[in-house]
Formats: structure tokens, sequence, C-alpha cells
């Protein structure tokens, strides 16, 4: 994990096993040991478990609602069923288990960040100025062999294109865009002297880069369309040669140089 996600997970965590724990309270106080009543809560508690992961992105935190309520009130009914009047074995009290938990959930997750802080820091904003870099520098190369080849009929576009961006390329940028967007939400946890990561700066890069993953996939679906020109396209391709050479060129040098403001 990087330092940021380790933060942010950590807060997630921490949030939720507290929700999780008054949650319980709530329920034990209010049920006592009835399974049908506790049943009940407890598909209260998953759905809005399930809603928390699913609407609202907080995987840690919805997975940990649930967990905690399950880990306090089955243990606290577990412990009141096998406690039978008379054998001098009391039912461990609900407030004492949430305590527990709770202390225990919020002492790994300092020593987690003190891990990933101190002795083994991998930094989510050095990790996402890396990886932005790639990828518009892999944009770049795509650009610096026009992805419009010159094609009469006699060459394949698609086989001029394959080298720079076929469908295993594209798949494998999307899922590294993806993979980028997470580090992004990362990076805003962490804090630095330099001052707060400007999180809107590269989230706009990655829109960009997105969107020129989407025109070149749009560019591929076309050429592969009809991959050879009739006689006025090719009079065309054949009269534009340098002018789209050169929109090449200067797409390319954009992308470039778009790199090095990443690194600053």
């Amino acid at each position: 994990m990087t330092v940021g996600a380790s933060v942010n997970t950590s807060i997630q965590r921490i949030v939720g096993t507290l929700e999780g724990g008054v949650i319980s309270l709530i329920a034990w106080y209010i049920a006592g040991d009835n399974p049908y009543v506790l049943a009940f809560f407890g598909w209260l508690v998953s759905a809005g478990s399930f809603y928390c992961v699913v609407e609202l992105n907080q995987g840690a935190q919805g997975r940990f609602v649930l967990l905690t309520y399950n880990l306090i009130i089955l243990y606290t009914y577990a412990t009141s069923q096998s406690a039978p009047t008379g054998t001098g074995v009391r039912s461990a009290p609900v407030l004492l288990v949430s305590l527990r938990r709770v202390v225990a959930i919020l002492v790994g997750c300092c020593w987690g960040v003190l891990v990933t802080r101190l002795i083994w820091p991998i930094s989510a904003r050095r990790k996402i100025r890396t990886g932005l870099s790639l990828l518009y520098l892999r944009c770049s190369l795509i650009w610096r062999k026009a992805p419009v080849p010159v094609t009469f009929g006699e060459t394949n576009h698609q086989e001029a294109l394959n080298p720079y961006m076929d469908l295993r390329d594209e798949t494998k940028l999307r899922t590294y865009s993806d993979s980028l967007d997470a580090i992004r939400i990362s990076a805003e946890s962490e804090f630095k002297l330099r001052g707060p990561f400007a999180t809107d700066s590269f989230k706009a890069l990655l829109e960009s880069a997105n969107r020129a993953l989407d025109a070149l996939h749009a560019l591929n679906v076309v050429i592969e369309k009809d991959n050879k020109a009739s006689p006025g396209e090719a009079a065309i391709l054949r009269y534009t040669t340098d002018e789209r050479e050169e929109l090449a060129r200067r797409i390319s040098h954009l992308f470039s140089g778009t790199v090095s403001l990443i690194q600053v």
C-alpha cells in the first residue's frame, strides 16, 4: 500500500468500526438475545453496508461496519446462550466486547500507518506522477508514427496501426488509467510540507488522457470499417501527406511536453 492508501483505508476502517460498534450496542439493548430481532437488525446493517460500498465507494468502511456488527453481536449472543443459570459462567458484556474491538482496530490501523509512513514508505504522489508521465509518453509514441497511415489499397491500415495501438494495448492502457485514478484518490490523503495535493489538476490530466484514448479508439474503429482508400480519398491522402505528418509530430510533441509539466 502507498502512504495515502494506508491513511485513507485506516480512516475508513476506524469510522466503520465505530459505527458498527454503536449499532451493535443499540441493537443488543433493543433486542437482547432475541435471535429474530437481531436477524432483522443484521439485514438492515448489511443493506446499509452494501449501499456504502457500492454507491458511496467506501469499501473498507462498509465492510467493517458489517464485520464489526457481526463479530460483536454473534459473540455476545453465543456467550449468552452458552452460560446456563447456576454454572457461574457469565455472558460477555456487549459494551466490553465493543470496546475491545474498537481498541484493537484503532491500534492496528495506527501501527499500519506508522509502518507505511516511517518504515516502508511508498508515496502515492510519486506514483501518480510517474504513472501519468508513462501514460502520456505512450500516447506520444502512438502519434510519433501517425495513427492515420497513408494507404492506397495495397497496404492495410490496421497493419500499420497494430504495432502501436492494437486491442491488447488499448485494454492495457485502459486498465492502467483506471489504476492511476485509484492512486490519485490515495494521494489526496498524503500530508506533506509541500502543501495539499493538486488533485483537481491531476484529475483533469487523467480525464484528458482518457479522452485521447477514446479518440484513438474511435479512429481505430473508423479505419477498421474500410481500410482501403478510394481513388478520391487516395488523392486527398497523397496531397495532405506533409500536413498530416506535421500534425502528428505536433500532437506527439504536446504529449511529451505535458510529461515535463507533470514532473514539476
